[in-house]
């Protein structure tokens, strides 16, 4: 299930577009069932939706900017977003960059990040697991269509952070 934004209202990722992604009978069946910071994994995905994958790779605003990375920005500095990083070209959107872009753990799970209890997840709580939900239940079923429609509906030159929630698992 799909769940499309224009302008979000994230003070994180700043008024830019995003998507959520969620299975339908659980918000973690399209994140993988190996990821550490999964508190489901027995609800998780064990294959990467190739279709979706294409779709995602393909959903790019026509002169724009595009990505898909699994933690929020700005746990340091309140007043940055994504719409401000790399002067308009986020650095997590840069192909073949020779640097990875991480985040600190935080938020209500991070104590459980790097221990050897499952959990962690910035989406199993608090807004972004309402919004996650939300997506469960009413997000369009064509994913990989949905994605790229979205992106072609967008204005030129357009930053879009795909996946604020969910992955490109295989949901069962």
């Amino acid at each position: 299930m799909l769940k499309t934004v224009k302008h979000s209202g994230n003070k994180k990722t700043g008024p830019i577009a995003v998507t959520y992604r969620a299975g339908g009978h659980n918000v973690f069946a399209t994140c993988p069932k190996t990821c550490a910071l999964n508190p489901q994994g027995e609800h998780a995905a064990d294959l990467i939706d190739l279709d979706y994958l294409q779709a995602v790779r393909q959903a790019v605003p026509r002169n724009g900017q595009a990505w898909t990375y699994s933690h929020f920005p700005a746990e340091l500095a309140e007043n940055f977003s994504c719409d401000q990083c790399g002067g308009g070209r986020p650095l997590c959107a840069r192909g073949g960059r020779d640097y990875v872009v991480v985040f600190v753990a935080h938020g209500g799970g991070a104590r459980l990040v790097g221990d050897d209890t499952p959990g962690g997840c910035y989406g199993n709580g608090g807004p972004v697991r309402l919004a996650w939900e939300s997506t469960r239940k009413t997000g369009d079923a064509s994913d990989g269509a949905a994605v790229v429609r979205f992106a072609r509906s967008l204005p030129p030159g357009s930053l879009l952070r795909h996946h604020v929630v969910g992955d490109l698992g295989l949901a069962k």
